[in-house]
Formats: C-alpha cells, sequence, structure tokens
C-alpha cells in the first residue's frame, strides 16, 4: 500500500486540505495541538470509519463548521499496481463511503467499504494501527496486553491464525464420523447368533444336511484363515503407521537442512556484499569529517547570529528609552508647573464653603422670621374678619336691638359701638399692612441672599473642578514618575546586558556558504551512517553463521537417527500389499463359500424366506462391519491431523511456525534496539509467552525494570519488527509506515540513532511518517510537511 493523496474538508481542524505523498522518510512537524496528528487519523478514518476517530462521532467534523455543512476525507494509494480510491463522508444525519478501484466502484456503504478494504489489505483495525501505524501515546498497546492477547494479536497479523480455522473443521469432521460410529456400533447384531439359526434350520433339512456341513466346514476353514490374515494385517498397519510418520519426519528434516544450507549460503553471500562496503565508507570519511566539522562551525556561528540581533535589539531598544525618559521628565515637569495655584486655589474654596454655610444661615433666618410674620399676618386677618361679622350684624339688627354681647338694648349706644368696631377694624388693616410690608421686606433679602448662595456654589464649583485637576495633575505625574523609574530599571538592564555581551562579530555570508556546504554535504554523511550500519552487521552476521553450522549439525544429526529408526523398522512395502492381496483373495474365497451356501438354502422351500433372510442380515452385518472400519481409518487419519490437544500434523505445523515467529521477532527487534541504544542493549528475546525481554550484561530482564524511555525504545523495536515481518509476508502489500511522537523521551544521541534505523526499512518500506514537534530533526528528513494554524484556529499544512 503506497500512499498517493489525502483531501480533507472540515475535518477536525482543518477546513481544506490536500497532500500528495512523495516516497521517502516524510516528517510531519508542527506545534502541538496544531493538527499533525489528525492527518494519519483521516487515513484511519477513510478505511476503518469512525472506529478509528479519537472521539464520539459528534466531534470529528470541525468546530465552526455549519449543521448544514458536510465532513468528509478522500484517500488515494496504490496497492499492489492498482489505483484505490476512499471516499468517506458524515453528514448531520447519517455517514457514507465509497471504495473506487481504477475508477470503478468496488463498494459503496459504510460498512461495506470497510469490509472491502479489511479484506483487500488483509488487516483488521486492531492490527492496522499495532503494526503499521503506532498512534500517539499508543506506543506500548503490545507490551501492555496479557500474553495470551499479544500473542493473539501476533499470530492474526501475521495470518497464523488460519491455521486454528482448518484445525477446527478438521476436528468438527472426525467428532461427526465418530457419532455415526458410535450409532453404527450400537446397531451391530451378533453373527454366530445368526448362523446358529441357520444351522437349526439345515439340521430340519436332513436330505442337504452332508452338503451343508461340507459347506459350513470349508467356509469355517476360510474364516479363520481370514481372521489369522486380519490380525497380521492388523500388525503391519500398525508397522506402516509408523513407517510413514518416521518417512515424513524425514522429508521435513532433509527439506529443513536444505533451507538451513540455503540460508547460510545467503549470510556468506552478505557478508560478502557487505565488506564491500568498507572501502566506500573509507573514502566517504574525508567529506564526513567536513560534514561534522561544518556542522559544528555553523552551530557557533548560529549561536553568534542570536547574539550579534541581539546586541542590535538592545541598542535600539536602549537609545528609545533614553528617548522616553527624557520625554518623560519634560512632562513631570510640565505636570508641576500646571499645579502652581493649588493651595491658593484651596484657600478660596475653603472661603467660598464658609460663606456659602453663612449664606445659608442667614437664609434660614429670614425665611424663619417671615414665616412668624406671616403667622402674626394670617392671625390679625382673622381678628378683623371676626369684627367686620360681628359689625355687620349689629348693622343688620339696627339701633333698637339688644347687644349680641351684652344683651342690653343698643339705643345710642349704637353709633358708638359701630365707630369702636370701624376703629378697631382700622387698627388691624394698619397693622396687617405693616405686617405684610415687613414679609415683603424680608422675601427680598431672601431672594438677595438665594442669588448670592447660587453665584458662591458657581464659584464653588469652579474652585473644585480647578482642585481636581491639580489632582489629576498630582496622579499623572505620580504614574510619570512610576514609569520613569521603570524605565530607568529597563534601561539599567539593557545596558548589564550590553556588557556581558561585549564585543562581536558576525559574517551573515559566511553562514549562508557554511549552510549550503553543509547541506550538500548531508547525503554524503547519510550514506555513511547507512554504510557504518551495514558494516556493524558483518559480526553479527558471522556470529550468525557459526549458529547455523551448528544448526546444521543438528538437523543432520536428527535425519542420521531418523534414517536409522526406519532402518530397523525393517518395513517392507511391498510384502505388506502383497498381503493385503491374499486378505482379499481370502476374502473373497469366503464370500464365494457363503454364496454357495445361500444357494443350496435356495433349494429348500419352506425355509428359503426365513434362511434368505437371515442370509441378507449376515451381509448386512457385514457391510457394516466393512463401513465401521472404514470409518475408523478415517477418523485415525483425521487424528492424525489434528489431535484434541495440539496433535496431529496441522498443530505440528503450526506450532513449527508459530516457534519461527519469536526468534525472527527476536532477531529484528534485537538489531533495532542495539542501533537505538549505540550497541548498550543488543538483544531483546520474544519469551513462549510473547513476554518481553531485554538483555544487559548478557543477564535478561523483563521489561518493567528499565526506563520510560528504554521502555519506549522497546517497544518501537518491536513495533517495527512486526511491521519489517508484515511487509516481508506480504513482498509488495504495505509500502508505508506511520509513527507519532517517538522521539519524546529520547535525548539527542537516541534520537539520532533511530532516524538511522529507520532509513534501513526504506528498503521494505516506501514510505514512512514520522510524527514529530521536534524542530532539531527536520535536516534528517528527506520531505517535511509543516502544519499549523491561522489566526482563526483553522489548520493548514504545507510540504516542503
Amino acid at each position: 500500500m503506497k500512499l498517493l493523496k489525502l483531501t480533507l474538508h472540515n475535518f477536525r481542524k482543518f477546513k481544506d486540505l490536500e497532500l500528495e505523498f512523495p516516497e521517502g522518510i516524510i516528517g510531519l512537524v508542527g506545534s502541538n495541538g496544531s493538527g499533525k496528528s489528525t492527518v494519519i487519523e483521516a487515513i484511519g478514518w477513510a478505511i476503518y470509519g469512525n472506529r478509528a476517530a479519537r472521539t464520539s462521532r459528534d466531534q470529528v467534523k470541525r468546530m465552526g463548521a455549519k449543521r448544514s455543512d458536510e465532513c468528509w476525507v478522500k484517500l488515494a494509494f496504490e496497492l499492489e499496481g492498482t489505483h484505490y480510491e476512499v471516499f468517506r463522508i458524515l453528514t448531520a444525519r447519517s455517514s457514507d463511503a465509497r471504495v473506487k478501484v481504477n475508477g470503478v466502484i468496488a463498494a459503496s456503504s459504510a460498512q461495506g467499504a470497510t469490509a472491502f478494504l479489511e479484506k483487500k489489505l488483509r488487516m483488521d483495525y486492531d492490527s492496522f494501527y499495532t503494526s503499521i501505524v503506532a498512534r500517539q501515546q499508543e506506543l506500548n498497546t503490545l507490551s501492555d496486553k496479557s500474553p495470551a492477547e499479544r500473542k493473539k494479536s501476533m499470530l492474526r497479523m501475521l495470518g497464523v491464525d488460519v491455521l486454528d480455522e482448518a484445525i477446527r473443521r478438521v476436528r468438527e469432521d472426525r467428532r461427526h464420523k465418530e457419532k455415526i460410529l458410535e450409532h453404527m456400533e450400537k446397531n451391530l447384531k451378533d453373527i454366530d447368533e445368526l448362523e446358529n439359526k441357520k444351522r437349526e434350520g439345515r439340521e430340519a433339512m436332513e436330505q442337504y444336511s452332508h452338503t451343508r456341513e461340507q459347506l459350513m466346514d470349508e467356509l469355517e476353514s476360510a474364516r479363520r484363515a481370514l481372521r489369522t490374515l486380519e490380525e497380521e494385517l492388523s500388525i503391519e498397519k500398525e508397522r506402516a503407521k509408523t513407517f510413514k510418520a518416521l518417512d515424513e519426519k524425514r522429508k521435513l528434516l532433509t527439506e529443513r537442512q536444505h533451507h538451513t544450507k540455503t540460508l547460510m549460503e545467503s549470510k556468506v553471500h552478505e557478508i560478502e556484499e557487505l565488506e564491500k562496503n568498507v572501502q566506500e565508507l573509507e573514502e566517504l570519511q574525508p567529506r564526513v569529517e567536513e560534514y561534522e566539522t561544518l556542522s559544528r562551525r555553523k552551530e557557533e556561528m548560529e549561536r553568534a547570529k542570536e547574539r550579534y540581533y541581539e546586541k542590535r535589539n538592545l541598542q535600539e531598544q536602549m537609545e528609545s528609552l533614553t528617548k522616553e525618559i527624557a520625554s518623560m521628565v519634560q512632562d513631570i515637569s510640565a505636570l508641576e508647573k500646571q499645579r502652581e495655584g493649588e493651595e491658593e486655589d484651596t484657600k478660596m474654596l475653603q472661603c467660598i464653603v464658609a460663606q456659602i454655610e453663612e449664606t445659608e444661615s442667614l437664609i434660614k433666618q429670614r425665611e424663619k422670621a417671615a414665616d412668624a410674620l406671616e403667622a402674626e399676618r394670617r392671625f390679625i386677618a382673622e381678628k378683623k374678619e371676626e369684627l367686620e361679622q360681628k359689625a355687620a350684624r349689629i348693622r343688620e339688627l339696627g339701633a333698637e336691638s339688644d347687644c349680641p354681647t351684652c344683651g342690653r338694648p343698643l339705643g345710642e349706644k349704637y353709633e358708638e359701638i359701630i365707630a369702636d368696631f370701624e376703629n378697631s377694624m382700622c387698627q388691624l388693616e394698619k397693622e396687617m399692612r405693616e405686617k405684610e410690608r415687613e414679609i415683603e421686606r424680608i422675601e427680598k433679602d431672601v431672594a438677595m441672599l438665594k442669588n448670592r448662595r447660587g453665584d458662591l456654589l458657581e464659584e464653588k464649583k469652579e474652585a473644585e473642578a480647578r482642585i481636581l485637576s491639580y489632582r489629576l495633575t498630582r496622579e499623572r505625574a505620580k504614574q510619570f514618575l512610576e514609569r520613569k523609574r521603570e524605565k530607568e530599571s529597563s534601561l539599567e538592564t539593557v545596558k548589564k546586558r550590553l556588557a556581558a555581551i561585549g564585543e562581536l562579530e558576525f559574517d551573515e555570508e559566511e553562514l549562508r556558504r557554511v549552510d549550503a556546504r553543509v547541506k550538500d554535504l548531508l547525503p554524503v554523511k547519510n550514506r555513511a551512517l547507512i554504510l557504518e550500519n551495514e558494516v556493524k552487521k558483518i559480526p553479527a552476521l558471522r556470529r550468525e553463521v557459526r549458529e547455523i553450522e551448528k544448526e546444521l549439525g543438528t538437523i543432520s544429526g536428527q535425519l542420521h537417527e531418523c534414517i536409522e529408526k526406519i532402518d530397523r523398522l525393517d518395513f517392507d512395502v511391498n510384502r505388506y500389499e502383497e498381503l493385503e492381496k491374499t486378505y482379499a483373495e481370502t476374502r473373497d474365497i469366503f464370500h464365494g463359500k457363503k454364496e454357495e451356501i445361500i444357494r443350496i438354502e435356495g433349494k429348500m422351500e419352506h425355509l428359503e424366506k426365513e434362511m434368505g433372510a437371515l442370509e441378507r442380515e449376515i451381509e448386512e452385518q457385514h457391510r457394516q462391519r466393512n463401513e465401521i472400519r472404514t470409518l475408523r481409518k478415517n477418523i485415525a487419519n483425521l487424528e492424525a491431523l489434528a489431535g484434541d490437544r495440539e496433535t496431529g500434523l496441522l498443530n505440528s505445523f503450526k506450532n513449527y511456525l508459530i516457534s519461527k515467529i519469536g526468534p525472527m521477532l527476536s532477531y529484528h527487534a534485537s538489531h533495532f534496539f542495539s542501533t537505538f541504544t549505540n550497541g548498550k542493549y543488543r538483544e531483546i528475546e520474544i519469551g513462549e509467552n510473547y513476554d518481553i525481554f531485554i538483555y544487559d550484561g548478557g543477564e535478561r530482564f523483563e521489561l518493567e525494570r528499565f526506563s520510560g524511555g528504554e521502555k519506549d525504545l522497546a517497544n518501537l523495536s518491536l513495533r517495527l519488527a512486526i511491521s519489517q515481518l508484515i511487509a516481508q509476508k506480504a513482498d509488495a502489500l504495505l509500502q508505508f509506515i506511520a509513527l507519532d511522537e517517538i522521539f519524546g523521551s529520547q535525548d539527542r544521541e537516541r534520537k539520532k540513532n533511530v532516524l538511522n534505523a529507520l532509513a534501513e526499512l526504506k528498503n521494505q518500506f516506501r514510505q514512512i511518517l514520522l510524527i514529530t514537534h521536534i524542530e532539531e530533526i527536520k535536516d534528517s528528513m528527506e520531505y517535511l510537511i509543516t502544519v499549523y494554524e491561522d489566526e482563526n484556529g483553522i489548520s493548514h499544512a504545507r510540504i516542503e
């Protein structure tokens, strides 16, 4: 499987994205949370649907997209020379998918597309994400499983589990035949009893007794001969079975011997080829040393560049701070001048407040006096009105009437009384007019005082505004002083940093020349690293050749022992076939005698039906016995293929394959782990229960003994070993591998070792995708896909 093109729309943080994948080591780089892992997740989602998503289905669509907007992924890849295009879409109400093969639709539903792709890739979801794709924080998926789960996953990924299905079917067939055999054996009848019934019938027929007895003797003789032959044949069958098993073992050992010899020749040839790389490595060494020297020079110049630009920025800051401080000094001086009249205005405000208080006190006094006068005026007015009423009443009564007060006749006092009333009323009117004039005068005074108070309030307001302005000016001056002190502190810090940097020189043109030369020498460096790694294989390969030679000696010994057992068995195939032929002839004679008896007994009319029925019953019983023997033979053959407890040829073949998986995984994982740790740990072992062990100083330890970084490297080594076996098993089927954030716990040297080891995998994988936020490994990538966010939180990617 080779990735060609990936298109996203409203998937996760991507609004629209289109990527074409080149061949080689591809780095997916960007800050955390920018969407690097989303690119790999989109590939899994296109193939396996929502099961490959890290969140629920509702969170797959981009946040900010409208409810009516669609979310879809289109993936194009090549598999065994065939072009595939997968389109999976998620709408507000449903999901759908389709697969095109060379432009023709091959699957057209969400589940149908997943099932079709699993069949074509020969991988389910778990196998895909525990071997070919290692997602972020899932590097330890295999080691965290139980041994049984880990074994099951590995066997499924490597296709060994198909033998379990074959073994299950063989066992089902055997159990079915055993049930038939049991039923037939229960229904068998005693042949001797049937023969006794025949003899009883013959005794009733005296005229045929001599002939019957003669035939019975001959029949019995044939039966004894047949039984003797059956016993002898049974013994020979057991020997034939042993001979067959030994002969099969001999063939397997012969084949294994041939395979081991071929493997040893291959290793010898590989050593010869690797030894040719030594000369090339020596030729490249001067340019490698130049690369190392220039790389160090480049790092020094880049540090000088940083200090150079830092110094320039500091100088600009110092000038800017100096100008700002001078400007602040002027501003503070101006603000101080603005506060010159503050004390005089404060005193004026205090005077105005006192005058306002005095004026308000006078207003209250005058208003109180006016109220008293108004009360007196009303009293006089009421008194006058009372006199007017009395005078009017007297006038109404006339001079001849009695006084309403004393009751005496008015008479001549009438005029006098009326005159007194008028004089009293005139006096009261005069007093009331004086009170009104006094009230009017007081109201004028109050109005004048209120006007005066209004003027004073306006003056107070103006004075308060000026004092507030002084206060604000004082606060501004205080703020300017604080800012001035801050700027002076910053200026002092800048001066100290400039003094610490001191004088330095930087040539940017020289840096560009060095950088260009480093890039030119990088392929040479990479080639040298590959050659170094290749040359390092030679001692291990020589040890492997010695181990293979030992194994070849063991196989030869086992083969010799097997041949000796065959010779001691002294089994003659021709004799066995002759014995079977004699048995068949004797059986024919036996059946011939029985047929002759049947013909004679057929002449017995009154016993014809009974004897005929007996004869048919005897024949049926023999037929069933023959069928039983055939069933037993078939059951024995099926038992030889697959027994109940891990026995049989199929189980042996399965166990043989399983026994090879562990050593092969151990070999490949050990190679990667040794490279990653720079030879500190040289061997990883996959145990019988698929536990993971690491050898340290020749002693085997469990994985939990080691640090987090070393555990991560061990799990990565196992992941790469599985991927390598799958790639070799599938030939050109799977041509890419994706690894998400595998450098997090490693130092710089081990990161370099990991990259060197991954470069070796280019022989098996045409595309290796590395997802990382670590900037320092950029130069080691053949291609870079940079993922970044814009100001709206939408992710984008570009290939470099």
